[in-house]
């Protein structure tokens, strides 16, 4: 005889009941208490109605959290395997420097890389260098 305290599910099972825990917490049911009878009167109906209702909110407003963080997680993990998987010759620095940052001097635009720090100095190229 086995006691209880050393049985254990396999991974498999596990993972089935936390997608039957998910399943459960998408099908929103109302309470017996808060469906309309024949016997309630008006203004019973219309609290029942507006408790409902926000029940149902709160309901869809946990499940689309719960959505918005599974697609958060996500998306950081891709981000994150992204940064580390290139680390090798060919990867692309971002610049520091925003686009947009206002120029240092008063010539200087925004949103063009570069302006108001002049022409650059160019040179004659030579045929052929002298020794």
């Amino acid at each position: 005889m086995v006691p209880l305290e050393y049985i254990r599910l396999k991974p498999e099972d596990v993972k089935k009941n936390k997608e039957k825990e998910k399943e459960g917490m998408e099908n929103f049911e109302i309470p017996d208490k808060l469906r309309l009878k024949s016997t309630d009167t008006e203004d019973q109906r219309l609290t029942k109605r507006k408790k409902v209702k926000a029940l149902k909110m709160n309901h869809k407003r946990k499940n689309m959290e719960n959505s918005n963080k599974e697609k958060q997680e996500s998306w950081l993990r891709f981000k994150d395997k992204g940064s580390r998987s290139k680390k090798g010759h060919y990867q692309v620095t971002k610049s520091q420097n925003s686009i947009f940052k206002t120029p240092d001097t008063m010539e200087g635009k925004v949103g063009v890389v570069g302006s108001g720090n002049g022409v650059s100095n160019s040179y004659q190229k030579k045929k052929h260098a002298e020794y």
